[in-house]
């Protein structure tokens, strides 16, 4: 079978445990939960020997413990308060601000906004912080200098950043480290070495980690050598090595990871020296265990028995992934050791499983049953000892306890405890006392690598260490989970709602993880669909044919779609509109109804939708997965929203007497005239909410994607609406405008060009009768803020998607990147790194991130606003051209240019071309004055870590939606409702809760009920 779509085929995907893994990933967490309960049960825990422990365990930490920094400011601020929260993030930021300015204006901002006497412990961090508070709010009546002052706080904000880095982080560098990490394991103390760092932005990132990963094992081989009794270990992120590691793209990078990864093993083998494959989230796993099962099968390594795999507790499928990697050692006659964890990225599998609309989360939602998963792996690592050596890496006193019951009640001790340098400091020293291993987890680096590992570890160890600082709150401590889970009621988080029901009164969309193998598997047992001429005019009508090409290789023929002459356009419009009372008579619970089974059959043929919209609009695999999830959400948002306006008249209120009902009528006949770069979102977004208002529809797709809206209009008719209320008309702008002129007209949907949407409304100011309504949404020169506090890559990642994602061919793509001086040398190096590893192709193939350019008309544009900036700027950077982008496709390299002004752009440029600006704090209200006037009002990005800054911008900025450290696009229906202002659009927002009214006429019905005797208002008095 030849499939349209090609993908990475991983030879291990269908082994019996990996699929068994899949489905236990994907049941219902109250099914899982009482599978892991009975599980549990069996380990037969004795709980008061667990707590006994425990309170042993305490009291010595409690005589014992050094509280750090960072223990003294959770117990004084845990994370539940503002304050806390506030605190993690000046420990996240200060050490990566460019500048000591920088910083100070962070620090002022989040001390000024903390109540920091706000506490019941008396401790001298709140009296220093409730000092600075006052000093900094009340300066200016003090009458004092502040350049003093503001000198003392970078010196001491200097050192509380020095301190800060220093609590969770070796040294700052390799070289630096040398001296500190020899001096521990003369000590006595095991490390495993972590070379900060993941999620490399480009290919130049990747290797610069893969090499310094090199240096690392070099280091430990020295150690080695050194101290030839000691078992260095380095633990390596695979997504630092290399950007592309995702299971999407595995085609093209799976032999490059592994080369690098086998390398680094072979070197460790070489120096006898430990490696742990460190856990990520939860969408990389099946492609690291194909990288594993690799390693564990490649002969050049088959002596090597130091390699490493972290297990997360919290995923459902933990168990089984024991399970697997048991089996894959007994197959490969091979061991390894497993550091068991509790998982470092549990809000990002919440929100990654909610955005994509997928069936359940692939973790647990309550931390009761995270322990109890702890417990279960446990068990599972001790069945498998003489495969799996178990590494214990957990701060919880509690969980330790009632791991060493377990082990201890078996009369066993082969496992080690391993702790987070800065963190734990007593609990190992007690654990050494009672005669188990210990190792120390040791972060090296600086600068952004720092952000995302410092980040992860405040919230991992700040959200519950203040409970096991001293002095303790024993009860809150106490070591139950099965008893507290029932004491719950219910055995998965009932805050946390499934993806299916995220939105409380209606279905989100469904979705599809492109990280599940077996995804790619479904698409791959379909041929390339063969659609059908659709019959949309009179059979036996004489017309011409258009011929649908696809941008991806213009030798490709899609489909055909007839053309109609002058009189089936004005049979089609007459015969449309002549149904429209009929239409608007219907109960709206019937009109609501057909569009639900609209939605379903949506999802039902998306595989057909799939691949017409790679085929016909060049859309990547992922953009058109969103799309289609996008109309389903019109389908069902607009549904629920005309039953929320609609389903009865509204009672006004006014004298005693009469009755006022203010009720709803479609207006008659609408003409749709939708974009082919949302060929189908779009096309039905503004044709379901025509018709659920009463009205009847006559639509136009662009005329470069018909094939799309056709199928959508069959389906449509599948559901039940009738081909009287919705007629579909294919061509090009003439026919549109023949459309619109129509005397039967009354109103008129448009997303497109501002020009266009110019040309509809004078067209429609000049027509006879009534005046005709436009909801019109349009383009916009849409810019991003960066300053010199934002979170450097993660800008880099909105910046690259908001510009470059579907081939800059969205209304509210990024168009002109401004960004403060300070920064500009990074941002822009991370950029060019990140856009030269971006894959300009075939939008068939998964690794493809950006796909064609619409038509040739598009394409001489871009290369013409290319010339024009290579002329008046300067190019930074473009992407190659991938492999396997045809000849006879409309590709267009995406480039980055730097210029020096704003006034080099003067129109909408609707391409993958970024232009930048560098700007210096005291400009930066210049440039946007500047960019405001232009006239263009759709979107808008900030990237800051300043709240006045994100206060003062959104409530200034006159656009449509404003978007603050996030990407630019994609805004979800009845979420990020869209739309602009100015020259952007007319509103009201689509996906919004105005925009059905725009379609409608107001009604109202005046009753005088005293006229015949109303007796209602002598009834009032009870008396």
């Amino acid at each position: 079978m030849n499939s349209y779509f090609q993908f990475y085929t991983s030879p291990y995907v269908s082994k019996t445990r990996r699929k068994k893994m899949r489905q236990l990933a994907a049941l219902p967490e109250p099914k899982r939960a009482t599978e892991l309960i009975y599980s549990f049960q069996k380990l037969d825990l004795s709980v008061p020997e667990i707590n006994n422990r425990l309170n042993s365990m305490l009291q010595y930490i409690g005589l014992h413990q050094k509280r750090s920094l960072a223990e003294a400011l959770t117990k004084a601020y845990p994370l539940n308060r503002t304050e806390g929260l506030l605190l993690l993030r000046l420990a996240e930021a200060l050490p990566r601000m460019p500048n000591d300015e920088t910083a100070l204006l962070l620090f002022k901002e989040a001390i000024r906004r903390g109540n920091w006497q706000n506490t019941d412990r008396n401790q001298w961090t709140s009296f220093l912080l409730s000092k600075l508070k006052f000093l900094l709010t009340n300066w200016p009546s003090l009458i004092l200098p502040s350049f003093p002052t503001d000198a003392i706080l970078k010196t001491f904000l200097r050192i509380l950043t020095k301190l800060l880095v220093n609590i969770f982080v070796l040294a700052p560098d390799i070289e630096n480290s040398r001296e500190k990490l020899f001096g521990l394991v003369a000590q006595g103390i095991p490390i495993s070495l972590d070379l900060l760092g993941e999620d490399a932005l480009g290919s130049r990132d990747g290797t610069r980690h893969w090499e310094d990963c090199h240096k690392v094992v070099e280091l430990l081989g020295m150690i080695k050598a050194s101290f030839p009794q000691s078992d260095p270990e380095i633990s390596v992120k695979l997504s630092a090595l290399d950007s592309k590691y995702e299971l999407p793209y595995g085609r093209i990078s799976f032999e490059r990871i592994y080369s690098k990864l086998k390398s680094l093993c072979l070197s460790a083998f070489e120096k006898g020296i430990s490696l742990c494959i460190d856990a990520e989230q939860y969408f990389r796993l099946e492609f690291s265990l194909d990288l594993l099962e690799n390693l564990l099968s490649d002969r050049d390594l088959e002596d090597y028995n130091k390699l490493g795999f972290v297990v997360q507790s919290y995923l459902k499928n933990s168990e089984s992934l024991i399970d697997y990697l048991g089996e894959l050692c007994k197959e490969k006659k091979r061991k390894l050791s497993i550091r068991l964890v509790k998982g470092a990225y549990w809000d990002h599998e919440i929100i990654r499983s909610q955005s994509l609309g997928l069936g359940h989360y692939p973790v647990y939602t309550l931390k009761e049953l995270t322990e109890l998963s702890y417990m279960a792996c446990v068990s599972k690592l001790y069945e498998q000892r003489e495969l799996l050596s178990t590494r214990i890496a957990t701060h919880n006193p509690a969980t330790i306890a009632a791991v060493l019951e377990f082990y201890i009640s078996r009369k066993e001790n082969r496992i080690e405890f391993q702790r987070l340098y800065g963190l734990g400091e007593a609990v190992e020293n007690w654990l050494k006392r009672q005669g188990f291993p210990t190792r120390v987890y040791i972060p090296i680096g600086t600068g952004k690598e720092l952000f995302g590992y410092l980040a992860r570890r405040l919230i991992e160890n700040g959200a519950g260490l203040d409970a096991f600082v001293a002095p303790f709150d024993f009860d809150k401590l106490y070591w139950d989970p099965l008893q507290k889970l029932q004491k719950r009621g219910h055995l998965e988080n009932t805050k946390i709602p499934l993806p299916p029901f995220l939105y409380r009164d209606r279905e989100n969309a469904p979705g599809c993880d492109l990280s599940d193998p077996e995804v790619w598997e479904e698409f791959g047992r379909r041929e390339s669909p063969f659609l059908l001429p659709l019959q949309v005019f009179s059979s036996n009508a004489i017309t011409s044919r258009l011929r649908v090409l696809s941008p991806a290789n213009s030798k490709e023929v899609v489909g055909e779609v007839p053309l109609p002459s002058d009189a089936e356009i004005e049979k089609v419009l007459s015969h449309t509109a002549s149904f429209a009372l009929e239409w608007d008579r219907l109960p709206l619970e019937q009109r609501v109804e057909m569009i639900r089974r609209l939605a379903k059959e949506i999802w039902k043929y998306r595989h057909d939708f799939l691949y017409l919209l790679c085929a016909e609009a060049g859309k990547t695999i992922p953009n058109a997965l969103a799309e289609i999830r996008e109309a389903i959400d019109f389908c069902y948002y607009y549904s629920k929203e005309a039953i929320r306006l609609f389903s009865k008249p509204i009672l006004l209120p006014g004298p005693m007497g009469e009755e006022n009902k203010l009720h709803y009528h479609g207006r008659g006949l609408w003409v749709c005239i939708s974009p082919w770069n949302f060929p189908l979102s779009i096309f039905l977004g503004q044709l379901v909410a025509a018709l659920l208002t009463g009205n009847v529809v006559v639509a136009k797709p662009a005329e470069e994607t018909p094939l799309i809206a056709l199928l959508a209009t069959e389906l449509a008719y599948k559901a039940g609406i009738p081909k009287e209320a919705l007629s579909v008309v294919a061509g090009n702008g003439q026919i549109g405008q023949k459309l619109i002129l129509h005397p039967s007209v009354q109103g008129v949907a448009f997303t497109g060009s501002f020009e266009t949407a110019k040309i509809i409304a004078r067209c429609l100011s000049q027509k006879e009768g009534p005046i005709v309504p436009l909801i019109a949404e349009t383009g916009g020169i849409n810019g991003m803020v960066v300053d010199a506090t934002a979170a450097i890559e993660r800008a880099v990642k909105d910046i690259i998607h908001s510009a470059f994602n579907h081939a800059g061919q969205r209304c509210s793509s990024l168009r002109v990147l401004l960004v403060q001086k300070e920064i500009s040398k990074q941002v822009l190096s991370l950029l060019s790194d990140a856009l030269e590893d971006m894959i300009v192709g075939d939008p068939r193939y998964s690794e493809t991130d950006v796909g064609p350019i619409i038509s040739p008309s598009q394409l001489e544009t871009l290369h013409q606003f290319s010339h024009f900036f290579r002329s008046h700027g300067h190019l930074l950077t473009q992407a190659p051209i991938g492999k396997t982008a045809s000849a006879y496709g409309y590709y267009f390299a995406p480039q980055l240019f730097e210029i020096p002004s704003l006034d080099l752009i003067d129109r909408e440029i609707f391409g993958p071309i970024l232009p930048v600006i560098s700007f210096s704090k005291e400009e930066l209200q210049r440039l946007l004055q500047k960019l405001y006037q232009k006239g263009y009002g759709l979107t808008m990005g900030l990237q800051t870590r300043l709240d006045c800054k994100i206060e003062k911008l959104s409530s200034e900025a006159p656009v449509g939606n404003f978007y603050v450290n996030r990407s630019m696009i994609g805004a979800t229906v009845e979420s990020q409702p869209f739309g602009g202002e100015g020259l952007s659009g007319t509103g009201p927002k689509a996906g919004g809760p105005n925009y059905l009214l725009r379609f409608v006429h107001e009604r109202l019905t005046t009753i005088n009920t005293a006229a015949l005797g109303d007796p209602s208002l002598y009834f009032l008095d009870s008396s």
